[in-house]
């Protein structure tokens, strides 16, 4: 293990843990044998892996590769851990036709890029079972509610701009649902229960 933020590398970013300096991208990833270890003496049901993904809509400065994300840790981990289920946290894709809607109604959102959905996809394939990806909600409300706004500067109702909002988190979560294998398989879940 070392001390400092998982997400920055940085070892002043986190309160009160003293360390100094700057971790190394290895150290930033999850190691295998670690998370064999950690998983066999706390006896988890997930394990949330470090994989270089980061939280909030500013991951990356350009479109992700494998020099950035580090699916093959995933890869790893699964074949030593294969009945633990992984976590990837800071996975939102951050679609760019959500932060132009955001820019459109007078947001001023940075070019950002987030986890391409085919790089979770690929996750799911390795043992993935949990994603977060709640970046892309909120992104996709706050540009109907930016919208909402804009169109009608008067309206002051929240029912009037909450449920175009709600409706595009929807989309969101529907999509996600489809491209990571979700959809449909609600009655499979009520007869294993």
């Amino acid at each position: 293990g070392c001390l400092g933020s998982l997400e920055t590398g940085m070892g002043d970013q986190e309160d009160g843990h003293g360390a100094e300096g700057v971790l190394s991208r290895e150290q930033l990833l999850t190691d295998p044998e670690e998370a064999e270890q950690f998983v066999a003496a706390t006896g988890v049901d997930a394990l949330a892996v470090a994989i270089g993904t980061s939280h909030g809509a500013y991951k990356f400065t350009s479109k992700p590769d494998g020099e950035v994300l580090a699916m093959d840790r995933i890869d790893a981990i699964h074949a030593r851990l294969p009945n633990t289920h992984l976590v990837m946290h800071g996975s939102s894709s951050v679609p760019q036709e959500l932060q132009d809607v955001i820019n459109e109604f007078g947001g001023n959102m940075k070019q950002t890029y987030g986890v391409p959905v085919e790089e979770i996809q690929r996750g799911i394939r390795s043992g993935v079972r949990k994603i977060n990806v709640d970046t892309d909600n909120r992104l996709a409300m706050t540009g109907a509610i930016r919208k909402v706004l804009t169109e009608n500067q008067a309206e002051f109702d929240p029912r009037a701009y909450l449920k175009p909002a709600r409706e595009a988190m929807k989309q969101v979560c529907v999509a996600r649902m489809v491209a990571f294998g979700q959809a449909g398989n609600a009655e499979k879940l009520r007869l294993t229960l």
